[in-house]
C-alpha cells in the first residue's frame, strides 16, 4: 500500500505502421504518480513502442488493472494486483501520531579525533592573533586641556575686540563679555537677566561705588543699544571698554576665588566681609 508500481505497456510491430500511443486516462482504484513516458525503439528490424505509467493504490484488498485496448480487436490481458500492508502492520491497532524528525548524534570517526582538540586550539589562536592585529586600537586617554580663568579669558577677549565689523556689534559684544565674567567668576546668574536686575545684584560686588555706578551707566546704555537702536561712537565706546576693564580687574583683585554657587546665602557672606 502506498508504494510505487511501474506498468509497461509494450506494442510491438514488423512495420512502423504509424502506431499512436495510447491514452490512459484512469485505473480504478490506483493513482498515477507519472504517466505518458514513451519510448521507440528498432530491435532487429521490429518497431517496439513503450508507455511507462508510475502508479500505486491506497486501497487495501485484490484490484485487477482492466484490459487496454490497442487496437478494435486487440486488448492487452487483465492484472490482479494485491494491496495490502505489510507483515508488521496490524490495521486493528490505532495509529501512532506523528513524531518530530530526530537528529542523528554526530560521531567523529577516531583517525580524525585526535586531531580536533589541537586543530580547533590553532584556530583560536589564529583568531586571537588576527583580531589583535587588524582589530580597533584603543585610543589613549586624553587628558584635558586646563579650563581658561574667567579673568584670563575676559581679558583674551577684550584685547580681540576690536576686530569686530562694527561699533554697535562690537559694544553688545563688549557687554556679552563682561555679563560671562561676572558669571564664572562670581556665579550670578547674568547672561538672561535684564540690565535693571543685573545692577541690583552687582551692589555687592563693587566695593568702590563710583566704578559701580559707571557698570550701571554703562548697561543702561546697552539696553539703548540693543532695543532703541542707538549709535554709540567711538568715543563712548572706548570709554565703555575703559569701565568693563576696570570693573573686570576691581573684581578680580576683590575675589581671589571664583563663588561656589549664586545662591543668596553666598552673597549675603560676601556683603559683610
Amino acid at each position: 500500500m502506498g508504494e510505487p508500481l511501474l506498468l509497461t505497456i509494450e506494442v510491438r510491430s514488423t512495420q512502423d505502421a504509424n502506431i499512436e500511443p495510447i491514452k490512459l486516462d484512469s485505473i480504478p482504484h490506483f493513482e498515477f504518480l507519472k504517466k505518458d513516458s514513451i519510448i521507440k525503439s528498432n530491435e532487429n528490424g521490429i518497431f517496439v513502442l513503450r508507455q511507462l505509467y508510475r502508479i500505486t493504490s491506497f486501497d487495501s484488498g485484490k484490484w485487477v488493472i482492466p484490459p487496454i485496448p490497442l487496437r478494435p480487436n486487440v486488448k492487452t490481458p487483465s492484472i490482479l494486483v494485491e494491496v495490502g500492508y505489510t507483515d508488521s502492520f496490524d490495521p486493528t491497532k490505532p495509529y501512532h501520531d506523528v513524531q518530530d524528525i530526530k537528529d542523528v548524534p554526530f560521531v567523529m570517526q577516531p583517525q580524525y579525533e585526535k586531531w580536533w582538540y589541537p586543530v580547533a586550539l590553532l584556530l583560536i589562536i589564529l583568531t586571537i592573533v588576527v583580531h589583535w592585529l587588524t582589530g580597533p586600537k584603543k585610543e589613549k586617554t586624553k587628558i584635558p586641556k586646563p579650563t581658561e580663568a574667567p579673568f584670563d579669558k575676559a581679558r583674551r577677549r577684550l584685547r580681540q575686540l576690536k576686530n569686530s565689523a562694527s561699533i554697535t556689534g562690537e559694544y553688545q559684544e563688549l557687554i556679552e563679555i563682561f555679563r560671562t565674567y561676572i558669571k564664572e567668576k562670581t556665579g550670578i546668574e547674568s547672561l538672561h537677566q535684564t540690565s535693571n536686575n543685573l545692577i541690583l545684584k552687582l551692589d555687592v560686588v563693587f566695593s568702590d561705588k563710583s566704578k559701580y555706578k559707571n557698570i550701571s551707566k554703562i548697561l543702561h546704555l546697552a539696553d539703548f543699544v540693543k532695543f532703541a537702536k542707538y549709535q554709540p561712537d567711538k568715543e563712548e565706546l572706548g570709554s565703555a571698554k575703559k569701565i568693563i576693564e576696570d570693573a573686570v580687574q576691581h573684581i578680580e583683585n576683590k575675589y581671589e576665588k571664583p563663588f561656589i554657587n549664586n545662591n543668596s546665602e553666598n552673597i549675603e557672606r560676601t556683603k559683610h566681609k
